[in-house]
């Protein structure tokens, strides 16, 4: 027979007894913290969820909040581009009865328009040919100035479209030697039914647009506008960060005038429009993660420390001597399992001093 286990070896009773231990600690622990570490769960996925909603709702809201902003700039874009042609029509109804009226008067009249707030920098009376007749101001003509003769070939392309509308309207922008786009306008005048001339406003793109632009950009918008592929005004962009996501588009239609406006928050306008919202809710819900499977645990804690009713000797109610039906199952089995190996153990020993 064999030599029975020396004292410090571990036999698989003890192996098992280990392993009956270590389960039931573990049924303990799990049956003591579930509620806490589930609460813990269910608030991490709460907060999750709400952070999506919350930014999902700020992107729809800045959204909005920049296409409401883009068809502003259009509305006041459009106006402002028909209202340019519609001041050169009433000069020209008064001197369509003064055609042959004098060259200083008509001057103190359209030295006006210049001088308005309209973005005109010369007006011109045309032949019925298209032949200047007279400019105001006088310096116009020169070169680099709004009239510079050398771009007398693009424009007249625009007043010949503008002549064959017959009534006043504005042209697409004419590139101009100096680099920059202009903006030409046409108001017919008439004895009778035939045309009698012309008055021609000039503007600069870029001016109209600084002024219709402005109240915009004061407010932390960015705007671009483009004419088919060319960039007439403002970044690009392609340059911009991630406030680009909230761009926005608006087609602007003006007599023979066709832009295209592009608007998105400034870095600084994106965040005072996404506001601290969603961050501070998320953040309390991951507060609330923390104290409150906290506040469980130390409450089931308490429990588990207060006497029994009817108890005696102080007992502890977490030392109570009743047990789950299924961890004193397993507890029985195990003290079978064991008192039956040492029984085995006592009986061979006895043979073995028998047969000595």
């Amino acid at each position: 027979m064999s030599d029975p286990p020396a004292g410090g070896e571990r036999g698989p009773a003890s192996l098992l007894d280990r392993l009956a231990s270590v389960q039931a600690a573990s049924g303990r622990a799990l049956r003591a913290h579930w509620i806490p570490l589930a609460t813990a769960v269910a608030l991490a996925a709460f907060g999750v969820w709400l952070d999506r909603l919350l930014r999902t709702e700020d992107d729809f809201r800045i959204r909005g909040t920049v296409e409401a902003e883009a068809g502003r700039l259009r509305s006041e874009i459009a106006e402002m581009s028909d209202a340019r042609p519609q001041s050169l029509a009433q000069s020209a109804a008064r001197w369509q009865y003064r055609l042959d009226g004098p060259q200083p008067a008509w001057q103190a009249d359209l030295t006006g328009l210049v001088r308005d707030d309209l973005q005109y920098g010369a007006v011109a009376w045309l032949e019925p040919s298209l032949e200047l007749r007279w400019v105001e101001p006088p310096t116009a003509r020169l070169p680099r100035f709004p009239l510079d003769p050398q771009d007398d070939e693009v424009r007249g392309a625009a007043l010949d479209l503008l002549r064959a509308r017959g009534e006043p309207s504005i042209s697409w922008t004419v590139p101009l030697a100096s680099g920059h786009r202009q903006i030409v306008a046409l108001a017919p005048m008439f004895r009778g039914e035939r045309p009698a001339g012309y008055l021609m406003g000039v503007i600069r793109a870029r001016d109209l647009l600084d002024v219709a632009l402005h109240e915009a950009i004061v407010s932390g918008y960015s705007v671009t506008v483009y004419e088919g592929p060319y960039l007439l005004y403002g970044p690009t962009w392609e340059q911009s960060g991630p406030e680009g996501q909230w761009s926005r588009d608006a087609e602007l239609h003006v007599g023979s005038l066709g832009w295209r406006i592009k608007v998105w928050p400034s870095a600084e306008l994106a965040a005072r429009l996404e506001g601290h919202g969603a961050s501070a809710a998320v953040a309390l819900v991951a507060l609330l993660a923390i104290a409150v499977p906290i506040g469980i645990h130390l409450a089931q804690k308490a429990a588990r420390r207060r006497v029994v009713p009817g108890g005696t000797g102080g007992a502890e109610y977490c030392n109570r001597q009743e047990s789950e039906p299924g961890e004193a199952d397993l507890a029985r089995r195990v003290h079978r399992l064991h008192s039956q190996e040492q029984h085995d153990d006592e009986d061979e020993q006895a043979d073995q001093r028998a047969v000595e």
